[in-house]
């Protein structure tokens, strides 16, 4: 349509890996333009129609693949990372320091707006029990592995670099997340390892007494953190130049987590138990090992310290801040997602949960009126833990087919039963017109009940609904 605004382009570093493909298949879905750089070419089966998929090496300054990437482009994500057991700490370094230096000179010259660093809890662990840990916790002295020593130098980077003048004159902002034990479809190290380390009868002894409780975060959940972290990085904002810890909020025993997947499987829990003292040590000699063996044949430590820490030592955290500060609630509970998870491996069956894109829609009108909408799918697969249950709206006249679903900012109405208009007089100051009576879960909620329980940080955003096709309301009025 002639003089429309564009959707901003996202660049998503190491966007063919697990937590990378998964956010650029929320961005394609909420209608936005997506850019792909990794080192590896995608699987043409994994390749997501629409996005624009580039191959190089962000520690390759020779090539300029991060200059090129960069070019108008409004938001980085920058999830591209080292984490191999076997590799020293320089080849972690170039990867994970170096080439975000290089991502960050990359953006300053081309005059990206906005950085999201995917860094890991890692980067705060020093093999000793964690217990709601918050960010306000150091970097220890010694991390346990080159993988969260170099993000840990990373993140001090990206944060170095928030409100930093670009060659454009205007700011680049900066935030990073710290998801805990990311899992779900698409994960091919944490589930799948465990269940082929199971198949191969490799799983016989739990290491510690069972009892170490551990946060663990579904993959969607972790998306929603990145997409409201970049909602928000706007001037004024508190989540510049900040980090966050992002869980789903549940800690449990990890044994009991993992014995979850096992019986789904078939396979027997583990009976036996090996201490955490002994383990740590034999990980540390397989480490010491594998960095030898390396240079003479293919070596991978079956057990390293971080493995022992996540297996055998207690660490959670209070991910209060995000929610204070960018709006982040889990929108999967733990047992949905690992419900989901196990779906996915027996059947390969998976959607992206609706809620990540209703948040999403929200903070976006929120803290960028003025930007091309987020688009709400509605084929998207709706958990319990979302916020509308858009089914039940139509069954009530809210929507007039499948279509796709706009939010935007408004008072609420008085009473119940009234519908939702914007602030100003209907159509006549380009404000959407909102005309379906708010509901959840099928139910209409009083005033007082919409007002405790859906603001939105302090800019007093209700979440709100309204047509996208037949009669609708758009930004200049009321189209038919």
């Amino acid at each position: 349509m002639e003089g429309e605004q564009l959707a901003p382009l996202y660049l998503v570093t190491g966007g063919c890996g697990f937590i990378g493909r998964k956010l650029v298949d929320a961005l394609k879905q909420g209608m936005q333009r997506v850019r792909v750089l990794d080192r590896k070419e995608c699987k043409p089966s994994q390749r997501i129609e629409g996005v624009e998929y580039m191959v190089g090496d962000i520690c390759d300054l020779s090539s300029r693949a991060c200059f090129w990437a960069c070019e108008k482009v409004h938001t980085i994500f920058h999830c591209a990372r080292m984490a191999d057991p076997t590799s020293d700490f320089n080849t972690h370094y170039e990867t994970n320091v170096a080439g975000t230096q290089n991502i960050l000179d990359a953006a300053m010259l081309q005059g990206v707006k906005c950085l999201v660093y995917t860094s890991s809890v890692s980067v705060v662990v020093d093999g000793s029990d964690i217990n709601g840990g918050d960010e306000t916790m150091p970097y220890p002295e010694m991390h346990l592995d080159h993988a969260s020593a170099t993000k840990a130098l990373a993140e001090q980077l990206v944060m170095s670099m928030n409100g930093k003048p670009s060659k454009c004159g205007s700011p680049l902002y900066t935030c990073c997340i710290r998801p805990e034990m990311v899992f779900g479809p698409g994960d091919n190290h944490f589930v799948p390892q465990l269940i082929e380390k199971a198949r191969e009868g490799e799983i016989t002894h739990m290491i510690g007494d069972g009892s170490n409780v551990v946060d663990f975060t579904y993959v969607d959940n972790a998306v929603l953190a990145h997409l409201l972290a970049a909602e928000h990085m706007v001037e004024g904002s508190p989540a510049l130049g900040q980090v966050y810890f992002v869980t789903n909020g549940e800690a449990r025993p990890f044994w009991d987590f993992m014995i979850v997947f096992l019986d789904g499987m078939g396979f027997p829990a583990p009976t036996k138990a090996i201490g955490q003292r002994l383990a740590y040590g034999t990980a540390y000699v397989l480490e010491k090992a594998g960095s030898v063996l390396k240079h003479f044949l293919t070596f991978r430590p079956k057990l390293t310290r971080q493995l022992v820490f996540n297996m055998s030592m207690n660490h959670y955290f209070s991910h209060a801040k995000a929610t204070n500060e960018i709006g982040y609630e889990p929108v999967v509970s733990l047992d949905q997602g690992i419900a989901r998870t196990m779906e996915w491996i027996l059947n390969e069956r998976y959607e992206m949960d609706r809620g990540i894109f209703e948040r999403w829609a929200v903070a976006r009108e929120a803290m960028s009126p003025d930007a091309p909408r987020v688009v709400v799918p509605l084929s998207s697969r709706h958990s319990s833990s979302s916020s509308l249950d858009i089914e039940a709206m139509s069954a009530q006249g809210g929507y007039s087919d499948g279509g796709a679903m706009w939010y935007g900012h408004g008072k609420r109405p008085s009473s119940p039963s009234q519908t939702w208009y914007s602030q100003g007089t209907p159509g006549s100051d380009g404000e959407p017109i909102v005309m379906v009576p708010w509901t959840q879960h099928g139910t209409t909620h009083s005033p007082e009940q919409i007002s405790s329980g859906l603001h939105i940080g302090s800019a007093g955003v209700f979440k709100i609904a309204m047509r996208a096709h037949g009669t609708c309301a758009t930004k200049s009025g009321i189209a038919s």
